[in-house]
């Protein structure tokens, strides 16, 4: 996901400062990602016979409505990407 210079600097700059968290490690990845990006990998069009954009709507507020029905169990830990 990241251009071919932005992966070799990110590699570098772990090597040079290895990260003490897995958080600070996303902190850096996602900096990388930032400045870094490769746009054609970032995102790909595909286009599935029969899959509307309501059925995508419908499919997405399902998704949704089951997420926050894991969340309100209270016995599960869940695992947001950092913003």
């Amino acid at each position: 996901m990241l251009t071919e210079i932005g992966a070799q600097k990110m590699q570098n700059y772990f090597k040079a400062n290895p990260p003490n968290s897995e958080k600070e490690r996303q902190r850096v990845l996602a900096a990388f990602l930032e400045h870094y990006a490769n746009p054609e990998a970032m995102e790909e069009e595909i286009t599935l016979p029969g899959w509307t954009n309501d059925l995508l709507s419908s499919l997405s507020d399902l998704y949704d409505e089951d997420v926050n029905t894991i969340i309100s169990r209270g016995d599960v830990k869940v695992i947001e990407p950092a913003l």
